[in-house]
């Protein structure tokens, strides 16, 4: 476990947004988790598999100027392109609904995430 809690295993890439959130490749649990200025949890996006959406050993990651979060998803052999982050309270992260489009994009639903 690491020293903030956030149980990332086997870590390989970090972002930070406009907004100074950190975003990080936790390779281990297949996902890329989000993280306040600060380093407290946020929410996670992604889950183990090869659909839209799902990653498999994600390492390095961006984000561009509208905010679309960049995954080299590299057990899929593949960039996966997530939908921007807006601001929320980190009690109306409890339940994220999100959609997947026939792209590989993930759009995360604007009016239910955010910090």
């Amino acid at each position: 476990m690491d020293n903030y809690g956030l149980g990332l295993q086997g870590a390989s890439g970090l972002a930070i947004d406009s907004n100074d959130r950190i975003y990080i490749s936790d390779t281990g649990h297949h996902r890329i988790v989000i993280c306040t200025p600060e380093g407290c949890y946020i929410t996670h996006i992604g889950i183990e598999g090869d659909g839209p959406g799902e990653l498999k050993l994600p390492s390095g990651l961006d984000i561009t100027h509208d905010g679309t979060i960049v995954v080299a998803d590299t057990g899929n052999k593949r960039l996966q392109l997530f939908g921007s982050i807006r601001e929320q309270t980190i009690e109306e992260n409890k339940s994220t609904p999100t959609k997947v489009d026939d792209k590989n994009i993930l759009l995360i639903d604007p009016e239910n995430l955010a910090i």
